[in-house]
């Protein structure tokens, strides 16, 4: 682990080129076995790609034993997008069975479903993690408040947005970083950070490579 300074929590699409300084946390969604051993992911059933909870939950069952699959997820709710809210929660609720079996850390995907999931989640016995958090402090609290960790990604480059003005208040012990689907490096997001913070990036990196030894073990 100390031989990386950058962490990408979060990515979709196919797994990064390797790289001596940074490590990317791939996400999958589907097609579980046919990941490499080689290649660290997180897996989860994602509440907009939902068409038969059992075969796909059986299929994430089997992969998500492996050691390279550090979390589950995403998972979660999104009133927006995606399968009825029934199937949405029955999904949800079977990951974080599962989550608690295999003592691996939750990806949280949330859209407009902040009271459903935190209820949810009074049965998750992991560390969990809110994805692509481009939310008002107010929202930010309720998740730390409850134990949680926020994930911030390429929102922090924009000073318009949500994430750019709530970051500077939430205690970067609770923080990572992605690049989620984004065409950015990831070490441009932790320059971002360390900017709004007004610190070395070098603290930055330091307490994130913490914070991934004590959510994913890593």
């Amino acid at each position: 682990m100390s031989s990386y300074s950058y962490i990408d929590i979060h990515k979709h699409g196919k797994a990064s080129p390797i790289s001596n300084d940074t490590l990317t946390i791939l996400n999958v969604h589907e097609h579980f076995n046919e990941v490499s051993f080689e290649t660290q992911c997180s897996m989860g059933i994602h509440p907009w790609y939902l068409n038969n909870i059992g075969e796909q939950y059986d299929a994430l069952k089997n992969e998500a034993v492996q050691k390279n699959v550090i979390a589950i997820g995403e998972c979660g709710l999104d009133h927006l997008r995606g399968a009825p809210m029934e199937q949405q929660i029955e999904a949800f609720e079977m990951q974080i069975q599962l989550a608690n079996a295999l003592r691996k850390p939750l990806i949280i995907h949330c859209v407009k479903a902040y009271p459903e999931i935190f209820s949810l989640l009074k049965k998750a016995f992991v560390p969990v993690v809110f994805h692509g958090f481009d939310k008002r402090l107010s929202i930010a609290k309720e998740v730390l408040q409850r134990g949680y960790y926020i994930s911030f990604g390429a929102a922090l480059l924009h000073t318009s947005s949500a994430a750019y003005q709530t970051f500077s208040e939430v205690p970067v012990e609770r923080v990572f970083f992605e690049t989620d689907d984004a065409s950015v490096a990831i070490k441009e997001i932790y320059k971002a950070a360390a900017v709004i913070r007004k610190t070395h990036i070098d603290a930055i990196i330091l307490q994130v490579l913490e914070n991934c030894k004590t959510v994913f073990n890593l």
